[in-house]
């Protein structure tokens, strides 16, 4: 359990108030002038008040349905499909698919309706492959009869049958068909999908701090392939974005955010952010006015064949950014809570996504929320509500410098090492100072006010909690070899290690055992003891050096390296040595139930390929063949979003939202 502190709270509003404003008219005045007067005061705010977005309340029901079209179709076109909306009460909250080939493409192009008979008619904007701008709109007119759903579906589908320069030509065709399915209602979801309420993933790490939750004992199935969409969450929207080295690039209404969900007595939480405010950033006003590689033509055609303005698709490069948090029902999906904090961010726009990890964390019935300004916010984890912000010392900063650059036409490819998440240890939420390497601060969890700064912090690293003796502490490294032992509460150094190697990759632990790229070591309350070494020639092409998990160790190094090698942490013996899943770019792996979870690559759409592996013994091939989740995924590049496994589900930011797979045998 988390040691608490008995620190008093304070309430320094009294103090502050007239700093905080004096701070917020000279940050304002100074983004006037770097624009060319194009920034008013109503654009931006230094810490803005919480917006509790109202969410549908009433009995809900998950419609459950295949669409099958009327006679040949092409390839390319939509043919048989899963389709899963989630209707509170008259309101529909949610839309999604079982395909990795159709996406929602954002909130704003939802005119579905229920009516009180359970009938669904409308519309629903989609899209159409991974890489395409390809979008229409699927109608529905379907009705319910007790749990059955029969119903008919259609869309005039446009196909670009141009693949280069501006899309001028386009292929029409009415498409119909037939919806047959099921309406499950709240209660018979919950009861067959119900999680285990102690069972948790409180941070990027899990909250083993090894990327694994608790396990609970559900036996999971043998092949991936068996996993079973349970439901898909509202709209958050991706990750990927891109830059002014690609010109514009265009996507879905631009959101970001690339956080992990975290989950917590039965609930979701999940955060994003979403661009907002009608003036472009200067450097892409430049590149869209100059007509840089066909930038207006590309945006002038993507508007015409998505139905939006050219002032909706260049809003996506606004620089502003509203940040959310969305709370769901681990078990059904059905959303509790989602609060907004208006214009509170920066719609930081570079190659993928350079926000690439904005991962919160949880702990004593409190969510933590890590905003993209350095801000973080505390909220009661059953209503929302906000409890304290406060600005990271040292980032915040940093991020006011980089906004006033971009408010001021600075425009460069962007460092990717925005990469460090929170943590929860010992009451102290842990938090970085900087975006690269730095050091780290400790808030007090109940009132956020700054304990301690000291410390280091790798540059795409989250500080690890370290469980021993009913307490907790703080393993932190560097990217030198350099790992300290912190008190969360005061930030005193209990002791140093020097010989770590670099963790500019993500060490973990289990029990009293630390994997770093320099080896493994046995921790104690006087220091690290070496307990083997890895190889010095091992080339880590993942940004985790791997796991420990259940006393045996996973090690990623590339195929030159020797690939995967597993050895037994308590006397380094080798177990098993595989130089073909050698990562060829940044991967993940996570392990739950007595199974590993391997991706090769989680890069690029085309290595985002999963293998299920036995933890005993170690040698045995892959049960089952690769999985390709069967959704349209979504990257961060660097720093992966994790997929928490929790009870035999799995929980998976994707292209358009959170969806949950169950993945037990029976």
């Amino acid at each position: 359990m988390s040691q608490r502190t008995n620190l008093k709270a304070i309430d320094p509003a009294s103090f502050t108030v007239s700093v905080l404003k004096l701070k917020q008219l000279i940050q304002m005045m100074v983004i006037f002038l770097m624009t060319g007067g194009v920034a008013t005061a109503q654009e931006f705010t230094e810490d803005p008040r919480p917006v509790q977005d109202p969410v549908p309340t009433g009995a809900a029901y998950l419609y459950d349905m295949q669409l099958t079209p009327s006679g040949k179709t092409r390839k390319e076109m939509l043919s048989d499909v899963r389709m899963l909306v989630m209707v509170v009460g008259e309101s529909v909250v949610s839309v999604g698919f079982e395909s990795g080939r159709i996406q929602i493409m954002d909130d704003d192009g939802m005119t579905l309706k229920l009516d009180a008979s359970g009938r669904l008619t409308g519309k629903q904007r989609v899209k159409e492959g991974s890489k395409s701008a390809v979008e229409y709109f699927l109608a529905l007119d379907v009705k319910r009869q007790g749990g059955e759903l029969t119903g008919t579906f259609s869309y005039l589908h446009t196909k670009n049958v141009t693949s280069k320069g501006a899309r001028s030509g386009y292929l029409k065709e009415d498409v119909t068909g037939a919806v047959m399915g099921t309406a499950i209602d709240e209660k018979t979801l919950a009861e067959a999908n119900a999680v285990h309420p102690e069972a948790d993933w409180d941070s990027y790490l899990g909250t083993q701090q090894n990327f694994s939750a608790v396990d609970t004992g559900v036996e999971l199935v043998d092949d991936l392939n068996d996993a079973r969409l349970v439901w898909v969450g509202p709209y958050v929207g991706g990750m990927q974005i891109g830059d002014v080295r690609h010109g514009i690039r265009l996507t879905p209404a631009h959101v970001g955010g690339a956080a992990t969900p975290l989950i917590h007595h039965g609930r979701v939480y999940q955060f994003h952010t979403r661009a907002t405010g009608d003036q472009i950033m200067p450097g892409y006003r430049e590149v869209y006015e100059s007509n840089k590689n066909g930038a207006k033509d590309r945006v002038a055609s993507y508007a015409k064949l998505s139905d939006r303005t050219v002032e909706q698709v260049l809003q996506r490069f606004a620089p502003f950014a509203d940040e959310y948090m969305t709370c769901l029902d681990a078990a059904t999906g059905k959303p509790l809570w989602r609060v907004k904090w208006p214009k509170a961010g920066l719609n930081y726009v570079a190659h993928k996504s350079a926000f690439s990890n904005q991962t919160g964390c949880v702990g004593d019935d409190t969510v933590f929320a890590f905003g993209t300004m350095g801000v973080v916010r505390a909220l009661d984890a059953k209503t929302g509500r906000q409890l304290w912000s406060t600005p990271i010392p040292g980032y915040h900063e940093h991020m006011r410098t980089e906004r006033q650059q971009i408010m001021g036409g600075v425009h460069k490819p962007r460092s990717r090492e925005y990469a460090h998440g929170l943590n929860y240890i010992g009451g102290v939420v842990i938090v970085p100072t900087g975006v690269s390497e730095c050091g780290l601060a400790g808030l007090d969890g109940k009132t956020g006010k700054l304990l301690w700064k000291g410390g280091v912090l790798g540059k795409t690293t989250t500080p690890v909690r370290w469980s021993h003796q009913d307490k907790e502490y703080v393993i932190a490294a560097d990217s030198r070899g350099k790992v300290v032992c912190l008190d969360p509460i005061t930030g005193q150094e209990l002791w140093t290690s020097n010989d770590a190697g670099s963790s500019e990759h993500q060490y973990v632990v289990e029990g009293d055992t630390l994997l770093t790229t320099g080896g493994c070591f046995e921790l104690s309350l006087t220091g690290a003891k070496r307990l083997w070494r890895i190889d010095e020639s091992t080339s880590f092409n993942s940004r985790s050096v791997g796991l420990l998990y259940r006393g045996n160790a996973w090690i990623r190094g590339d195929k030159e390296s020797g690939g995967l090698v597993i050895r037994r942490v308590a006397d380094g013996k080798e177990l098993h040595r595989d130089p073909t899943r050698g990562p060829t770019a940044e991967a993940m792996t996570f392990a739950a139930e007595g199974r590993i979870f391997y991706n090769h690559e989680s890069q690029h759409l085309r290595g985002h390929m999963f293998e299920l592996l036995k933890t005993d013994p170690a040698s045995i091939p892959p049960l089952g063949k690769g999985w390709r989740p069967p959704h349209v995924v979504d990257l961060t590049y660097v720093i992966p979003v994790m997929y928490p496994v929790v009870d035999g589900r799995i929980y998976m930011r994707v292209a358009d939202a959170v969806h949950c797979y169950d993945l037990r045998k029976n």
